[in-house]
């Protein structure tokens, strides 16, 4: 699994943990579901080569942001 996937696995791990019960199924839910759809949403469409403003929210506390001309 690439580096933005397991920062979203960790951040749903805390995150979603109470929703889902445990983090072994906030984990199970990820990797069956959701990864495999992102993955499969960004090889097909391919949103950054589309996007005007792309945010980067690698670190929360101090997001940044590339702005592309139209």
């Amino acid at each position: 699994m690439s580096a933005p996937f397991e920062e979203t696995l960790d951040r749903a791990r805390t995150r979603d943990r109470e929703l889902y019960g445990s983090t072994t199924e906030v984990e199970r839910r990820f990797r069956s579901r959701y990864i495999p759809a992102q993955q499969l949403y960004f090889a097909t469409v391919r949103p950054t080569d589309h996007a005007d403003t792309i945010v980067y929210n690698d670190e929360p506390q101090q997001p940044a942001w590339e702005a592309r001309p139209c």
